[in-house]
């Protein structure tokens, strides 16, 4: 095992709400993820064609939510396959981790990891000591083994 500190610092996510969706809705299926406290802002623009799109965001900022979290991902078996076998593209120079979450089944109360558009994008910042991706992979690996 590769010795180091990591401590999560920062989540933050966004979610587009399309103009055939609803936002009470999409708000659940955040909530499902990260919890009731999460405050959203929610910025209204127009997609390619016209449509109105609305992006909510927000972000966590408390170390031991951000752990419940991330630990709820990755206890799903299937999760973490998913994600520690894409995790080294997952986390770039700077030591932030992206995952994206299927926004229907979250409405569904289920987190499922994966690739497509239709999602829950989380980016994770980290305070890692010494600063070296493999300390961070290591200590990911080592949530969803807890």
């Amino acid at each position: 095992m590769i010795g180091g500190r990591v401590a999560p610092a920062r989540m933050s996510l966004r979610v587009i709400v399309h103009a055939t969706e609803d936002i009470e809705k999409v708000k659940k299926a955040v909530a499902n993820v990260l919890g009731e406290n999460i405050e959203l802002k929610t910025v209204r623009t127009k997609g390619f064609f016209g449509n109105e799109i609305i992006i909510l965001s927000g972000e966590i900022s408390k170390k031991k939510n951000i752990l419940n979290v991330l630990s709820r991902i990755l206890s799903e078996k299937s999760n973490y396959n998913y994600i520690i076998s894409t995790l080294s593209d997952r986390i770039d120079e700077k030591l932030r981790l992206y995952l994206r979450l299927d926004k229907q089944e979250a409405y569904r109360g289920q987190i499922v990891a994966t690739e497509g558009d239709d999602v829950i994008s989380l980016v994770v910042s980290f305070n890692v000591y010494p600063r070296k991706k493999e300390i961070l992979m290591e200590w990911i690996k080592g949530l969803g083994n807890s």
